[in-house]
């Protein structure tokens, strides 16, 4: 992969320049299509060469468009910089060309700048210095212009702190991939106890079953509260049935958005099981699927818990 590293980086900045140019001209749309060509491109050797890292960089690029984009509009918010154009929502919204830049940016991580994961400070330092040579680059095709030039030290400090993030959520994401899509991980069966009288449960689990199965997956459904006490002996159904429970082969407990992510990583699904254990969107996930499980009890069960005494 090292020939495809230096590709990486060839392939990214013949795309800073080319998008550069077209901001620069007005042609503030036409760096799109050949973006997505060189980004699916990519993409498609990544998916046939190596699936975690196909898998890794969707999910960075997914944090590096988000968080860039939330970064353009507070340099622009700030009066930090000024790109070259009349229209009046690039005032507040950074161009298109700028967002295919994050694009293509945020799949060097794993590739031609991998060597940032050496050090800690790596990260910080390249942003800081980086970030402002490359718009100083812009304004001088003319693309972009500071407002001030006392102001650069803080878009710096700006970039610093965006690849240091970046690299930290890439680093965990690498961690998230290497354990969900283990095959040895993946291959231990998996017990999902989900119940059978709500529709919105049977119709997601009827939906996974249709998915391509790379796991091994045994779906119980839980009907009533007598069969899951003859059946099941170490999960309570009250919990059972307040948030979806799943138990793998080594008797380790799931629970609520953890089943899904481990139910996704045994199907062809695997992306959405790394995003449900991202860093950030996790917690979110967590969150709102604490809501909807309680709207789901609040309308559709009445449960009573099970007397297990003799």
């Amino acid at each position: 992969m090292v020939t495809y590293r230096i590709f990486n980086g060839i392939l990214y900045s013949l795309g800073w320049l080319f998008c550069v140019l077209c901001g620069a001209k007005g042609y503030t749309l036409l760096p799109i299509p050949f973006t997505f060509m060189v980004v699916g491109g990519q993409f498609l050797f990544l998916r046939w060469k190596n699936r975690p890292i196909y898998i890794n960089d969707l999910a960075i690029l997914c944090f590096g468009v988000v968080l860039g984009f939330i970064m353009e509009v507070t340099f622009l918010s700030m009066h930090l910089i000024q790109y070259h154009t009349t229209n009046i929502i690039y005032i507040v919204f950074p161009p298109a060309w700028i967002w295919c830049l994050y694009f293509l940016f945020s799949l060097t991580y794993n590739h031609s700048l991998k060597f940032l994961n050496r050090q800690c400070y790596y990260p910080f330092i390249f942003g800081f210095v980086g970030g402002p040579i490359s718009y100083y680059a812009g304004s001088r095709l003319r693309a972009v212009t500071f407002t001030s030039t006392e102001l650069i030290f803080i878009l710096a400090i700006f970039w610093g702190c965006y690849i240091s993030l970046m690299v930290c959520i890439n680093a965990k994401l690498n961690n998230i991939v290497s354990y969900l899509l283990d095959r040895k991980h993946v291959e231990k069966s998996l017990t999902v106890y989900f119940d059978a009288v709500c529709p919105m449960c049977n119709r997601e689990l009827k939906y996974l079953k249709t998915r391509v199965q790379t796991g091994n997956v045994i779906y119980f459904e839980v009907s009533s509260p007598e069969q899951f006490e003859n059946e099941v002996k170490d999960i309570d159904f009250v919990e059972a049935m307040q948030e979806i429970h799943a138990k793998d082969a080594d008797a380790k407990v799931y629970k609520g958005v953890d089943v899904f992510a481990e139910l996704y990583a045994r199907t062809d699904l695997q992306f959405l099981a790394v995003l449900l254990k991202a860093p950030m969107i996790n917690s979110f996930a967590k969150l709102f699927y604490k809501f909807w499980a309680k709207y789901r009890l609040n309308n559709r069960c009445k449960i009573k818990p099970i007397n297990r005494s003799p």
